[in-house]
């Protein structure tokens, strides 16, 4: 098989899983739920608790402070309910509240640090781009 349709392939399928990462990264942050938004908050503080768990490893949960600005341009800060992944005091994440019911307590999405999906993102097209170049030259 000639290296050149090897890397056109490659190169075609790396254009492809870019593009549906970014449609992917896009309805995600446009995301709404049950009326809600999204937004972007900062983490002031964070609360950290170890848990044993017998004999296994010790638990990490982490319990962030988020200060956002909501629709109204009213800067809200809470604690999140529950334990959930997130960057040290400073950081960005994606925060979930609904505007029409400021009583209902905004919670930080899973998974909402946000730059880290670029990131990734960015490391799929180096290296999908890099793999291209490499079939289409015959690694010469």
């Amino acid at each position: 098989m000639d290296f050149r349709v090897v890397g056109l392939l490659g190169l075609g399928v790396a254009i492809a899983v870019c593009l549906v990462a970014l449609v992917r990264i896009g309805a995600g942050q446009l995301r709404r739920r049950n009326g809600g938004t999204v937004t972007v908050g900062v983490v002031k503080s964070v609360e950290v608790r170890y848990q044993a768990a017998g004999e296994g490893p010790t638990m990490v949960q982490r319990t962030p402070v988020v200060e956002f600005q909501d629709a109204f341009g009213t800067i809200r800060q809470f604690q999140n309910a529950h334990p959930v992944d997130c960057p040290d005091a400073g950081g960005r994440v994606r925060v979930w509240y609904d505007p029409a019911r400021p009583t209902r307590h905004p919670e930080v999405v899973p998974g909402g640090q946000v730059g880290s999906a670029l990131g990734y993102l960015a490391g799929l097209v180096l290296a999908g781009l890099l793999l291209g170049f490499v079939l289409l030259t015959g690694g010469q």
